[in-house]
């Protein structure tokens, strides 16, 4: 909560009014009480804290619902269900069509012979159109050697 209430100070605002409220508490200043001063600032400063942290809150809920989802993963050689939570760096995951991605991929192969995929990032930057990435041409060349055989 302190750590919280400083970073409050970050906005030029809560400065210029905490700065103001000082001044209108010295009496040869101001005729304004310490408390006329500073309870208005205390007040927006507590509504910010109070709203970051249900932001915060309705963010952790997000990320949990989303790690709880199910993936494909190649362990052992096999494909195997797991949470998106016990994904791990460097491990090969399956993803299918119109599957929801919480996390950074590179992508290796693609069902289409050119390695093309398209990606809808619509939760992160709000904007609906498809973006296109695209395979590593040495994976996608191995992919498609061995769909051929």
């Amino acid at each position: 909560m302190p750590l919280a209430f400083l970073l409050q100070f970050k906005r030029y605002a809560n400065i210029y009014f905490l700065i103001s409220a000082i001044m209108q508490s010295i009496p040869l200043i101001s005729p304004l009480t310490p408390f006329s001063a500073v309870a208005p600032l205390i007040f927006v400063i507590s509504l910010s804290i109070i709203r970051e942290g249900y932001e915060d809150y309705q963010r952790y809920k997000s990320d949990k619902e989303s790690n709880s989802r199910k993936t494909q993963v190649l362990r052992n050689g096999v494909f195997v269900e797991t949470n998106w939570s016990d994904v791990r760096p460097a491990e090969f995951v399956k993803v299918m069509q119109d599957e929801s991605l919480p996390a950074d991929l590179i992508p290796f192969v693609s069902r289409l012979e050119s390695g093309a995929i398209y990606l809808e990032t619509s939760s992160l930057d709000g904007e609906k159109n498809l973006k296109p990435k695209s395979s590593l041409k040495e994976t996608q060349l191995l992919y498609n050697e061995s769909a051929s055989m």
